[in-house]
């Protein structure tokens, strides 16, 4: 009989060949706009949206570091099937919501 032949390793649609996804962040305050998201540039991601509590600072952060969209509503991240990679960056206490969604 004929064997299967494996599959190419998935990589991720940010940019070919790199390894780097297509990322979506919700959070855009000191942390996320001074260390996670230029390492996520560095690394050649493709930054799609990023969204904070009431969007102006992700309007900020997005004109500054070359996001695609940016919003208040953490489902124009959570909800985007173009976004393979998902940055939680806003206060501890409320991770779990956005890590069960």
């Amino acid at each position: 009989g004929e064997t299967a032949t494996p599959a190419p390793p998935a990589v991720a649609a940010g940019r070919p060949g790199t390894g780097a996804g297509v990322v979506g962040c919700i959070g855009a305050g000191n942390f996320a706009s001074r260390m996670l998201v230029p390492a996520l540039k560095d690394a050649g991601a493709h930054l799609h949206t990023i969204v904070s509590s009431g969007g102006i600072t992700a309007a900020l952060v997005a004109r500054r570091q070359g996001f695609d969209r940016a919003g208040s509503d953490p489902n124009d991240v959570l909800g985007d099937p173009a976004i393979d990679t998902v940055v939680v960056a806003t206060r501890h206490d409320s991770h779990a919501r956005f890590a069960v969604a």
